[in-house]
């Protein structure tokens, strides 16, 4: 139960600052019947469809919500409000539907935003006795009660180019491969060291030379006498 005592200023969190909230409802409520925010500072408050409404809200009263009552519990509902009589009041507002689900009100924002109101914006529609509420927008509203702009929203940043693979250089060998001085032979793939290119020819004319001169001197110690 609540009960009512002398107004006070709430301390602020640190960096936080107040705001004032309201609400709009269009809707087209059927007669006999009339709707009420429940669960206001004060019990429940009756709803002026497409008339923005100041709201009143503490979080010990709990979540917000949109009920559809008899039209008969008005003026009982406005009569109890005076007295702060909360807890007749929500046994008079629960005996009709809810149109949504209860939402949290809200006691403060961060210093550095721009608004100092916020207002829900709430499209009601009726089939018998029971409602569904849509909310369709939350705005924020400056010191007058002028609707600020929405923010912009930011652009897309450019898109990142994908890493290809690395670079290689042209006489660098890839990974894996032998070396330009290095060849794979034979069963055990053995590394076998090239020789530098003309090497080979040499050898073959160092060969020929010495197998000629061999040659020669066995002709000679042939012709020899003995």
């Amino acid at each position: 139960m609540l009960i009512a005592t002398p107004a006070r200023p709430d301390v602020l969190p640190p960096g936080e600052k107040g705001v004032g909230l309201s609400i709009s409802v269009k809707a087209e409520v059927p007669e006999g019947k009339a709707l009420v925010l429940a669960r206001t500072f004060r019990g429940a408050m009756v709803i002026t469809p497409g008339t923005p409404q100041e709201v009143e809200w503490h979080p010990l009263g709990g979540a917000l919500q949109l009920r559809l009552v008899e039209q008969a519990s008005v003026a009982k509902i406005d009569a109890l409000r005076e007295d702060m009589k909360r807890d007749e009041i929500n046994a008079l507002v629960e005996q009709g539907a809810a149109c949504h689900e209860p939402f949290p009100g809200v006691r403060t924002v961060p210093e550095s935003n721009p608004e100092s109101g916020l207002r829900w914006v709430y499209a009601v529609e009726f089939a018998g006795d029971a409602c569904t509420a849509t909310l369709e927008r939350t705005e924020k509203l400056d010191a007058a009660g002028v609707v600020l702009p929405a923010a912009p929203e930011e652009p897309p940043g450019p898109a990142k180019a994908e890493a290809g693979p690395p670079e290689t250089k042209a006489d660098e060998p890839k990974t894996g491969e032998p070396k330009a001085d290095e060849t794979k032979s034979g069963a055990g793939m053995c590394s076998v060291a090239r020789r530098p290119e003309g090497s080979g020819a040499l050898l073959v004319l160092v060969s020929a030379l010495a197998l000629g001169v061999g040659r020669r001197r066995r002709s000679r110690r042939a012709a020899a006498p003995s």
